[in-house]
């Protein structure tokens, strides 16, 4: 007779965890997918096989209104997703997410 195996109850509840909520590095990596994705929208998005680092560097010669503010930003998610370092001020980070949203890329010389 096959019967049904009572179900075991968890000693202890499991506890969620929310992505980066409370550790830098998981912060750190939310900032730098918002960095990401504003480069995109501007145009200047990473390749899948190019460094954050080498990145900054390309956009240093592609579009310098945009790699100050992305480097910064880079900067501090390397130093807190890889560094152990604190993350730093959030919200100069976002202001330099949005600097990066609003920055033009230079014209083109005719």
């Amino acid at each position: 007779i096959n019967r049904p195996r009572p179900r075991r109850r968890r000693l202890r509840p499991r506890r969620r965890r929310r992505a980066g909520a409370r550790r830098p590095a998981g912060r750190a990596t939310q900032l730098y997918a918002r960095l990401e994705r504003a480069l995109a929208k501007a145009g200047a998005e990473r390749p899948p096989g190019r460094t954050p680092t080498e990145h900054v560097a390309h956009l240093e010669a592609t579009r310098p209104p945009a790699a100050a503010p992305a480097g910064e930003v880079t900067r501090a998610y390397l130093a807190a997703r890889f560094g152990d370092a604190p993350l730093g001020d959030e919200a100069a980070l976002l202001a330099k997410i949005r600097e990066v949203r609003t920055a033009r890329p230079p014209e083109a010389a005719e």
